[in-house]
């Protein structure tokens, strides 16, 4: 399998029930064999993911109108809260006395219970998501369930018509607009340097799907072409930092449209005072308001991370920065390929500054995860709408402003020294997330 994540939950919930051996066995079983397949859930491409979120969209639309399209004005995507229930068939956050019927079913029947009782859950909490809008569906499913009437979702899930036959139809459905090339389904490469863009006087095009609109693991192609230009900051930085480091600004790699709706998104997260670890305390992390006083929200988006990622990549191709990217040769002098990218942290931090509030100089800290670690900050400006509020560079008395522009990209070394400046009117979003390498396999 690619992806792990949300198995152990699977895992765990036979071992309540069973010997350790039996509940083995039982994994091998609904992991490989119909009418289960869960396997293809976590193939690299996760086929069997697109898929069963793509059935879940058509029947929410078929049985519950009234909220399908109310999700669809508020552009919540049923990705955002349907892919941990459905992956883990409930077993990451519902209740056990549901999760052990949902089961008892599903061995016996397959997926139709699966799906019906996704309806009959969303059918129980309608009335309440119909009267509010995106930030507040989005702050109430983070919290949901808790409580759920296991016996009244089950009745109602029995007394849904949905047949084996309807599940089968999407699905076929499905399978026909992926492989026509109207909808398109990538996989997760080991690198994502790999897709070759089209390029106009040395400029790349990109075609991008709109990240308010897309699946969360199915981007449909209601794309539009755009225009990426680059911008090397690294000779600007070098009499500011003492010695070539990476920095390179985008401009251009998301639409207002898109930064609008990352700011919708962000503003329905919780958002928190920024807190600092300092190095000469061996205490908790505390909060160094005469250091920074901005406040931050965090979510954990593989595929928003893997698309802002793969914009960034397609449009340094063809470039000398392509290389810089992919492998962060300044780590290892005496091997420049020693590193390679795996992409983007899927944690990403959304960063909002209001008048008075700033980040002083200060250096990223690198994330590690297994054997990655990060090199190269991605940090994405999503309005421009303020005064002040600028990204600086520092180096002593030497400094290099860089002016946030809605849609703009800048990546750099995280060994740069970097000061939010104050912002004087307005607020000020960004989102920030750590480009990562691990060995280059041999």
């Amino acid at each position: 399998v690619g992806y792990s994540q949300g198995m152990n939950f699977v895992a765990a919930t036979f071992l309540m029930f069973l010997p350790e051996e039996e509940a083995f066995w039982l994994l091998v079983v609904v992991m490989n064999e119909d009418p289960y397949k869960l396997r293809d859930l976590f193939s690299r491409n996760m086929t069997a993911t697109h898929e069963v979120l793509y059935i879940a969209e058509n029947l929410i639309s078929q049985f519950l109108p009234d909220l399908y399209e109310h999700l669809e004005n508020e552009q919540v995507n049923i990705s955002m809260f349907a892919t941990q229930w459905l992956m883990t068939l409930f077993t990451r956050s519902f209740p056990i006395k549901l999760v052990a019927k949902v089961w008892d079913v599903f061995l016996c029947d397959g997926w139709r219970i699966v799906y019906c009782t996704m309806l009959a859950i969303l059918d129980s909490i309608q009335e309440d998501l119909l009267k509010r809008n995106f930030e507040q569906m989005i702050s109430f499913l983070k919290g949901f369930p808790p409580s759920v009437n296991c016996d009244l979702v089950i009745a109602t899930a029995s007394s849904i018509p949905l047949q084996h036959q309807h599940i089968y139809d999407h699905a076929i459905k499905f399978r026909m607009l992926r492989e026509s090339g109207e909808m398109l389904v990538e996989e997760i490469p080991q690198s994502r340097f790999i897709r070759r863009p089209e390029s106009v006087d040395g400029r790349s095009m990109c075609s991008l799907p709109n990240i308010n609109k897309v699946h969360r693991f199915v981007s449909k192609l209601k794309r539009s072409t755009r225009e990426i230009s680059v911008q090397d900051l690294s000779d600007k930085l070098t009499p500011i930092a003492g010695e070539p480091k990476f920095a390179v600004l985008l401009a251009n790699v998301l639409s207002v449209e898109e930064c609008d709706g990352l700011i919708k998104r962000a503003k329905g997260e919780q958002f928190e005072d920024v807190l600092m670890r300092r190095t000469s305390s061996t205490g908790p992390n505390e909060l160094a308001a005469a250091i920074a006083n901005c406040r931050r929200s965090m979510v954990e988006d593989f595929d928003l991370t893997s698309e802002l990622f793969d914009r960034v990549a397609i449009a340094l191709q063809g470039t000398d920065l392509e290389t810089k990217l992919q492998h962060a040769p300044w780590v290892n002098k005496e091997n420049a390929n020693a590193l390679t990218a795996t992409g983007l942290n899927d944690r990403l931090h959304f960063l909002r500054y209001g008048a008075g509030q700033f980040f002083a100089p200060h250096r990223d800290s690198r994330f590690r995860k297994g054997s990655e670690i990060s090199h190269i900050t991605m940090q994405v400006f999503l309005n421009h709408n303020f005064s002040g509020g600028m990204t600086s560079f520092r180096g002593g008395k030497r400094f290099l402003d860089v002016k946030p522009k809605a849609g703009s990209v800048l990546l750099f070394d995280q060994d740069l020294r970097r000061e939010e400046c104050e912002v004087f009117g307005g607020r000020k979003f960004i989102a920030r997330s750590d480009i990562m390498y691990a060995p280059t396999a041999a």
